[in-house]
């Protein structure tokens, strides 16, 4: 651990204990893409000063794709230039006024606690839950159940972008949705799993992995999803479940924007 430890954890305030309740998030205004999608790049100020907002992220897998770097550092902290990875996405998530984190931990969650600590260095609350075994991407979100507001934020942890989260909040305002997924446009749709969307950018169908002369869209989702705490109610609890493949298909037509 001793080159992620004594990577720098960002300049942030520090903040007082006191952890405010959830405000609704408000909108000042709206952008929209030439399609007449909302713009999710760039970072314009769609919230209020001082509207906060809760999220959740994903950080307990192996991380088998880098090794041998992960053998021993877990992937939220191995080190990217001066910081541990996942500090990128918290200061990500702060500008868009995230001050409530929820890391969902598995593999060698107390390496990931003892570089972080509690978010202070950042100025955000940041708090850990351990997966007793892994439980999949909903299941994760299950055992975290009880630290959730009634909306929040839910990222996969390997997410480095600059998606503009203040405009996914207003859609789903908007739109009163009851989920939220960020799409972005990729050459090539065909390694992915595209989502077919309404003129209302409702979502209408996902295709995993579509053949070539399935593709009539180039969206998939970026991992970014804004979630209505119902959405909790639908996962079977203390098992693996995939929001991907057993939530969100049951949401179509049912409050599932992209």
């Amino acid at each position: 651990m001793g080159g992620v430890q004594g990577a720098r954890l960002g300049n942030g305030r520090q903040r007082d204990e006191r952890h405010p309740g959830h405000r609704r998030a408000q909108r000042t205004g709206r952008g929209r893409d030439q399609g007449g999608r909302p713009d999710l790049r760039g970072h314009r100020p769609y919230l209020q000063r001082g509207a906060l907002v809760q999220a959740v992220i994903l950080v307990g897998g192996e991380g088998t794709r880098l090794r041998p770097l992960t053998s021993t550092v877990p992937k939220p902290v191995v080190p990217l230039v001066d910081r541990p990875f996942i500090v990128y996405m918290l200061e990500w998530l702060k500008h868009h006024g995230v001050d409530d984190v929820i890391l969902s931990c598995g593999f060698l969650a107390t390496s990931v606690r003892n570089v972080l600590g509690d978010g202070s260095q950042l100025g955000i609350r940041l708090r850990f839950v351990e997966e007793p075994e892994p439980r999949g991407t909903a299941g994760a979100l299950k055992h975290a159940e009880s630290f959730l507001d009634e909306r929040f934020l839910m990222l996969n942890g390997d997410v480095l972008t600059d998606l503009d989260l203040t405009a996914q909040i207003a859609q789903h305002e908007r739109t009163d949705a009851t989920g939220t997924l960020a799409l972005v446009p990729v050459p090539d749709p065909t390694h992915y799993g595209l989502v077919r969307t309404n003129e209302n950018n409702s979502v209408r169908e996902f295709v995993e992995k579509p053949s070539a002369d399935q593709i009539d869209t180039n969206l998939i989702s970026a991992g970014a999803y804004v979630l209505e705490r119902s959405i909790v109610d639908m996962i079977a609890p203390d098992r693996a479940v995939s929001i991907e493949r057993e939530i969100w298909p049951r949401l179509v037509g049912k409050g599932l924007y992209g």
